[in-house]
């Protein structure tokens, strides 16, 4: 199409003999192309026909693809990006407990059998410890404070990112 189109603008004289020179270069350059990708496709298809031990063909239909219908969801959180956002406010509350939690006491026990230096008696036993925070308060409340605020910021950006989404998927959908 190019090179007929050259073609046309020379013999008005509207551009250079060396614009349709270029023209058919490029011209039958592409269609070397063509020819060699065609060989190659050749080539690939009787590979295909070797490994899977069958003697036919396989290619894909000669006909232009049928448009697919899409209904449009209001909540489109099927979205990857969506999902990871909404599980990043997951953690962020999660968090949140995490931190509460570590200004708690902490009480735990355990239970031991072991040889000594080789006697036959086995040394058992049993341990119970409780561990009480007695400093650090306002460091923990700042961490506290630190992931309720990591939640609210995450919280606050997962709603724009969901607007964010939909033009930009009807923009792919009417193409």
């Amino acid at each position: 199409m190019l090179f007929n189109t050259t073609e046309v603008r020379v013999r008005t004289g509207d551009v250079a003999k060396l614009d349709q020179i270029v023209a058919e270069a490029k011209l039958r350059e592409l269609k070397a192309f063509l020819e060699q990708n065609k060989k190659a496709m050749t080539v690939q298809q009787q590979q295909l026909m070797m490994l899977l031990n069958q003697n036919e063909w396989l290619l894909p239909v000669a006909e232009p693809l049928n448009k697919v219908e899409v209904e449009l969801l209001e909540n489109s959180t099927s979205h990857p990006v969506l999902a990871l956002q909404e599980q990043n406010v997951n953690i962020a509350s999660s968090n949140i407990k995490v931190q509460q939690n570590t200004n708690k006491p902490d009480f735990s026990g355990r239970f031991f059998s072991q040889r000594v230096w080789g006697a036959k008696d086995p040394f058992t036993g049993f341990s119970v410890m409780a561990s009480f925070p007695l400093f650090g308060t306002g460091a923990y409340r700042n961490k506290v404070r630190s992931q309720l605020l990591k939640k609210k910021y995450r919280k606050k950006r997962f709603p724009i990112k969901l607007n964010c989404f939909k033009p930009k998927e009807l923009q792919q959908l009417l193409k």
